[in-house]
């Protein structure tokens, strides 16, 4: 029982929870990607942009590669990785895009209005798979903690009836013999 309660414990501290720390750092880094965004958005001089844009962009990389440990941490998480890098490099493409065309020449108010609907329809479908992933990776970790905390009750339960059955018995053994 203890070798599966080590398996275990060695399965939650060396991939579940780390995936957990990879989404919550790439939940952190996405709010700094729209932040970086919503502030180019604003802004009116063009150096300021480019650098707030270099900044989404070095977020931008740290997001694909917390994303990508998280595939190499646990290999049957890759198709589902691969799938929310798409809907984050498509939800950052549009974003870069809108603000660097609204820092430009914007002729037609309705393209405008459609860049803004897809930056938000994009982002949706990225946070919402995000989100998806992180539920069903937080329930496999509390499964996993629930599994080793009752294999480890079980093994104490276990150890202490073996342990009082030695007992009883060394005692009449012990005793059988004392009376003799």
């Amino acid at each position: 029982m203890t070798e599966i309660n080590g398996s275990q414990v060695r399965e939650i501290s060396d991939i579940k929870f780390p995936i957990l720390d990879k989404y919550g750092k790439v939940r952190i880094l996405t709010g700094q990607v729209k932040s970086s965004f919503s502030s180019a958005l604003i802004e009116e001089e063009e150096t300021v942009v480019k650098d707030i844009l270099g900044k989404a962009r070095v977020y931008s990389k740290n997001i694909k590669n917390e994303l990508s440990t998280i595939g190499g941490i646990d290999k049957s998480s890759i198709d589902e990785v691969s799938s929310i890098l798409r809907f984050f490099e498509r939800y950052y493409n549009m974003s870069e895009k809108l603000v660097l065309n609204l820092n430009g020449d914007i002729d037609d108010i309705d393209d405008l209005k459609t860049a803004f609907e897809n930056v938000k329809k994009y982002e949706k479908e990225f946070i919402d798979t995000l989100s998806e992933f992180r539920i069903s990776r937080f329930s496999e970790f509390e499964k996993s903690l629930s599994t080793v905390i009752v294999t480890g009750t079980n093994t104490v339960k276990y150890s202490m009836i073996v342990g009082g059955g030695t007992i009883f018995f060394l005692l009449i053994v012990g005793g059988g013999w004392f009376l003799r």
